[in-house]
């Protein structure tokens, strides 16, 4: 092949493989809630599940149909067909939680959260947060979500110590009967640096050097 053919070749395999990143690896065990409850652990009658576009009272919010999670941010899981969902109206700090053993290093951390319109009727507040390492992440009162829509909450913590640390879900109906309700979707713990070359990637790098070798060699002495 001339040097004119073969050098639009070898751009062709640079270029993308400088821009092909695959997706960072969630940290948490069953983030999107697919596999149900697996691998979390609740106290205080924390939460269940509610599969998207259910008729079904026992699978949606108290009879109202659930939408699937549209927020759009750094996650790494798909929406899937299952969120957890806090509808307990007498809970006091009701947990929904994991152990994670993190390193020395910035995690990113998050979640999408949804208030049901039904739940929004009722007349007490209940408060709600995500806490890891000591950093809250969305605490706030369910009122304050826009109604029957996904929001997503984003943050950073910095483990300064290698260790297990919990995350959990703190959801607080202060007894009170008759509370707002959330659902939560798509948790996610990553980190910071997490963002790496696809295997394909590599392949089309590898086929770039090769390229300019080629092109070195064909050059004329």
């Amino acid at each position: 092949m001339s040097l004119s053919r073969l050098l639009p070749v070898c751009l062709a395999a640079l270029l993308p493989a400088a821009g092909v990143a695959a997706a960072p690896v969630n940290l948490l065990a069953n983030g999107s809630f697919e596999n149900g409850l697996a691998g979390w652990s609740s106290a205080g009658s924390g939460a269940r599940l509610v599969a998207y576009g259910s008729t079904d009272p026992g699978q949606n919010a108290f009879g109202e149909t659930v939408h699937a999670d549209t927020a759009v941010g750094p996650g790494p899981d798909a929406a899937g067909g299952s969120a957890a969902y806090f509808s307990n109206d007498h809970a006091v700090n009701a947990t929904l939680g994991q152990i994670l053993s993190l390193s020395v290093g910035a995690y990113r951390f998050g979640f999408d959260a949804y208030a049901p319109a039904n739940g929004m009727g009722n007349p007490a507040d209940a408060s709600f947060a995500l806490a890891l390492a000591g950093t809250r992440l969305g605490a706030y009162h369910v009122s304050s979500l826009p109604l029957a829509a996904w929001t997503r909450y984003a943050g950073t913590v910095n483990i300064a110590a290698p260790g297990n640390y919990s995350l959990n879900f703190i959801f607080d109906a202060a007894g009170s009967g008759f509370a707002k309700d959330v659902v939560i979707d798509r948790v996610y713990v990553i980190a910071a640096n997490s963002t790496v070359p696809e295997p394909a990637s590599f392949a089309l790098a590898l086929l770039g050097i090769a390229c300019v070798i080629a092109i070195h060699r064909r050059r004329p002495k």
